[in-house]
């Protein structure tokens, strides 16, 4: 239980990244605000297991990052269709993009959002997100995407739950705050206003 103390650390030598006390006590705290427990077992010549119990309460999912602008976005996996590419002038025509027998309404991220439209910046075209969710089915064009990743669900309280197309946040491992987004009503908002 000693490696639970703040302060404590078993590095020789303190660097950037280690040495400096601050580790196993964080985590420890962290999964008892969380209302889990943390157990170590330590057994000689075999090593040692930590256990983290967390309340399922807790929602993990899948989800796709992207990016638009200097700005990151998870979007839940069971939303996503598939990938694909587009050129950019026929992004800008609008339309449609068809994907397996289906077409999909073309929208941009950033304009989704309420930023400058997906530039895809060193790219010849432009990445899409095939969304489908219900009825709706659309491709949206983002600057990058960054591949996906299981990502814990947190709730962004009351103030932000009002707005439409966010499902929630999550914390990154550096620290980093990504807001999840449900693009489906951002979409059909979009839509239904006039052009």
């Amino acid at each position: 239980a000693l490696i639970l103390q703040p302060g404590f650390s078993t590095a020789t030598e303190v660097s950037r990244l280690a040495g400096r006390g601050v580790g196993m006590d964080v985590v420890a705290s962290e999964v008892r605000q969380l209302g889990g427990t943390f157990d170590i077992r330590s057994r000689d010549g075999a090593g040692t297991t930590f256990t983290l119990r967390l309340p399922q309460t807790l929602a993990v999912t899948q989800a796709a990052f992207v990016r638009i602008g200097e700005t990151t976005f998870a979007v839940p996996i069971a939303s996503v269709r598939g990938v694909g590419r587009i050129a950019r002038d026929a992004l800008r025509a609008g339309g449609h993009y068809r994907y397996g027998d289906e077409d999909y309404a073309l929208h941009d991220l950033g304009r989704l959002v309420g930023q400058a439209p997906a530039r895809a910046e060193g790219h010849l075209q432009m990445p899409l997100l095939l969304i489908r969710a219900g009825e709706l089915r659309a491709a949206v064009a983002v600057d990058e995407i960054l591949g996906n990743r299981e990502i814990v669900v947190k709730p962004v309280g009351p103030q932000l739950t009002s707005i439409p197309g966010i499902f929630g946040a999550t914390i990154m491992g550096d620290g980093r705050v990504v807001v999840i987004l449900d693009i489906a009503p951002l979409a059909r908002r979009q839509a239904a206003q006039p052009d």
